[in-house]
């Protein structure tokens, strides 16, 4: 899978200050129906509550002094770019990671005045979870082992050799995630250099397998991964290095081969393939004019810890290996899950399948909570009940919702409860009317929002906030009690979207992916301001 764009996005949002979980980032924008179009960008943004502005400007020096520091934007080639305005150039960042500075007539000259910006956030109070935490960590893990190898006070030959070893483990692992699907543009340009290269054609042939579960690339990691922990292990133990000639050299006939076959059969090239050669032939060569008898002559205890280490190694990635695998494959049936869950056109045929209810119930005026604009063409319904566990979850959805497009939808919140005189539920939600038909709206936005907040109690909520009084909300209750066993609504939370009721085939946390389209198939214009939670007018 290709993670530029995600990579591009990611160093946007973290030089704009805001947070996010990579793991949802990535989900997110690749499970996108129209990834990596503008609008996945977008819906990207907004997927995280992010305010931001989509459009295409004039290509002139007065528009862009008038845009954002940092902004992303499209060349006339196709490609995402970062863009930061210098005082006197334009640095760019280009999905590959390269970097360039433009003058602004160079700059104009590969622009295609698209703009996606978003608003610098204050940095938080409060520490942040770094989402870089693993990476700190193999690179301090990186670091120590160099450190320790070379406090050891190693000689140029044992020098040269661990760090040919450290060259030949990181050319491995890019080979590794290469095969995994983990590409990026510097690979790839690396790897299709020419019509004579192809990381792909090498790495996928038959010759590139030692059997149906092991491949060369496997066995690359594994010695180099060893060779690196038998000089760490034997350095640190001041044991003699005599016997590290021996896989050395063993590893030439190897080198032979791949070249044959790249050159005679495949016919390509692959130049990460080539730099593992490179490695291993600059390591053989460590040895010329040396007195190779006296590598012969090794100790027990030196040839035990290089087979200590191989054997380490091996258990671990065979350990390793099919973790991995199982969590790409994973990774991958979950972005073909929610793409194929977020496809508008499938979600609004099971709409339309459904009947039309008349949710509107008479004599009732505009005394129901509503909130959003009340006037939106996109109306949904909430049937709730203040004791019903699985209604916080589809609270919390329809919060985020609203935050988003406060002006183009309206919810209604309809209460089934027991009008039995006394149950809990029934004087929680005759509270909550109450307090929205009153004057204080902050009130009732407090209350509303401590009711269906995962920690509730609402027998100390009833003692903060008291009981209803008026008998006319508890006539309310009781005709929206009628009205939902009229229509069979015996179970809570159940959704209404412009009186039809949300798809059995999806769930509401599916819900906020059809806003956009919902609001586009109402009529609605899209309003990406994102105030706090609105509450109509009564």
């Amino acid at each position: 899978m290709d993670l530029s764009l995600y990579s591009l996005i990611k160093k946007f949002l973290d030089k704009q200050n805001y947070q996010v979980n990579p793991g949802e980032l990535k989900l997110q924008l690749l499970s996108h129906p129209n990834y990596p179009s503008l609008h996945s960008v977008t819906g990207l943004l907004n997927h995280f509550g992010i305010e931001n502005l989509a459009l295409e400007v004039p290509k002139n020096h007065s528009t862009l002094m008038e845009l954002p520091e940092i902004f992303l934007s499209i060349t006339l080639n196709k490609e995402y770019v970062l863009v930061q305005k210098r005082s006197d150039h334009i640095h760019v960042l280009f999905e590959n990671n390269d970097t360039k500075n433009f003058s602004l007539d160079e700059f104009f000259a590969i622009w295609t005045g698209v703009v996606v910006g978003i608003e610098k956030k204050a940095l938080a109070t409060t520490n942040a979870i770094s989402s870089s935490k693993m990476s700190i960590f193999y690179y301090l893990l990186a670091f120590s082992v160099i450190a320790v190898f070379f406090i050891t006070e190693p000689t140029v030959l044992n020098s040269a050799h661990f760090i040919l070893s450290l060259t030949g483990l990181t050319i491995s692992a890019f080979i590794i995630k290469h095969e995994l699907g983990y590409t990026s543009k510097t690979i790839e340009k690396l790897c299709s250099s020419n019509k004579s290269t192809s990381c792909d054609a090498v790495l996928n042939s038959d010759g590139a397998s030692l059997s149906k579960n092991i491949k060369l690339s496997d066995a690359c990691l594994v010695y180099f991964a060893s060779l690196v922990l038998y000089w760490t292990l034997s350095q640190l133990n001041h044991i003699p290095q005599a016997i590290i000639i021996a896989p050395t050299l063993l590893a030439i006939p190897v080198t032979l081969y791949s070249i044959y076959y790249q050159y005679m059969v495949i016919k390509k090239w692959c130049p990460l393939c080539l730099g593992i050669i490179g490695v291993l032939w600059l390591q053989s060569s460590l040895f010329i004019n040396r007195d190779l008898v006296q590598y012969l002559n090794f100790e027990i205890l030196d040839g035990f810890t290089l087979l200590i280490s191989f054997l380490f190694t091996i258990s671990a990635w065979g350990f390793a290996r099919p973790f991995i695998n199982e969590n790409l494959e994973l990774n991958k049936l979950r972005i073909s899950h929610y793409k194929f869950i977020r496809n508008f056109d499938l979600f609004y045929t099971a709409f339309n399948k459904s009947k039309t209810v008349d949710t509107n119930i008479d004599q009732i005026g505009n005394t129901e909570i509503v909130l959003g604009n009340v006037n939106a063409p996109l109306r949904l319904l909430m049937v709730t009940n203040p004791e019903c566990f699985y209604c916080k979850e589809a609270h919390s959805s329809l919060e985020k919702i609203l935050r988003n497009h406060p002006h183009d939808i309206s919810v209604t919140i309809r209460f089934n409860v027991n009008v039995k005189s006394g149950h809990l539920a029934l004087k929680v939600a005759h509270r909550l009317l109450e307090l929205y038909n009153s004057a204080d709206n902050e009130s009732f936005h407090n209350a509303f929002s401590e009711v269906y907040s995962k920690e509730v109690n609402l027998e100390k909520w009833i003692q903060k906030w008291g009981e209803g009084e008026a008998s006319i909300h508890k006539n309310i209750l009781e005709k929206q009690s009628n009205w939902c066993r009229e229509n069979g609504v015996n179970f809570t939370p159940v959704i209404y979207i412009n009186n039809r009721p949300f798809p059995d085939e999806y769930e509401w946390e599916h819900l906020p992916y059809f806003i956009e389209d919902l609001a586009e198939q109402f009529e609605v214009p899209i309003d990406h301001h994102m105030p706090s939670l609105a509450i109509s007018d009564k």
